[in-house]
């Protein structure tokens, strides 16, 4: 996701939920002056996003429910969806969100695009087979890797018509939808990342 679409709306504030490592906060403070909230349920991955981000003027938040109702203008969250393994819980995750947002606030949410699971990209692979499209919750091994190592975990696969409904169901509408290429080009087959921008009236 650039971080130049977060600037042309001019927020005050952006959180991040679900923020790992603090990476993508890091470089949005380069070019944005506004608040920045970092947000995620792993302590391991709070803890190397402070020292990722002891320079770049972030507040930390350890529970986003201690944070006010509508008190957010952007929220952000990269690759988070799909480590939910139950609907509930994927309503609850955009739930969330929807109620930290103020009126008129987005949220760009961003997840490894369901239709082109089958193909390898330059940062990741999954084992998902397309035959099984139509049936949520399924888990797959993804394998994200760059030069110097590789990770394997588990993520859940929800199709797009079942993320669309999960996201009317809290509340948000859908402004847009942006399919991502290959970072590198290295793939040109599909588009491994879909980005929903969700508003609140």
């Amino acid at each position: 996701m650039a971080d130049w679409v977060i600037r042309e709306l001019k927020p005050n504030s952006v959180l991040d939920y679900g923020a790992g490592d603090g990476k993508f906060l890091a470089e949005l403070r380069e070019r944005f002056t506004g608040q920045l909230w970092h947000y995620d349920p792993s302590p391991a991955l709070t803890a190397r996003a402070k020292r990722v981000l002891q320079d770049a003027d972030v507040r930390f938040c350890q529970d986003a429910k201690s944070l006010n109702g509508e008190s957010i203008d952007v929220v952000t969250s990269i690759a988070v969806w799909t480590t939910l393994s139950g609907y509930q819980a994927c309503v609850d995750y955009l739930s969330e969100q929807h109620r930290l947002l103020r009126r008129g606030g987005r949220a760009f949410v961003v997840v490894t695009h369901p239709c082109f699971r089958e193909e390898r990209y330059s940062s990741f692979k999954t084992q998902f087979k397309n035959d099984g499209y139509l049936r949520d919750g399924i888990p797959f091994t993804v394998d994200v890797f760059d030069r110097d190592r590789a990770v394997q975990f588990v993520d859940y696969h929800w199709n797009l018509s079942t993320m669309l409904r999960q996201s009317r169901e809290v509340g948000f509408q859908l402004l847009a939808v942006t399919e991502l290429p290959d970072a590198t080009g290295g793939n040109p087959r599909g588009a491994p990342w879909l980005c929903f921008g969700f508003g609140k009236d």
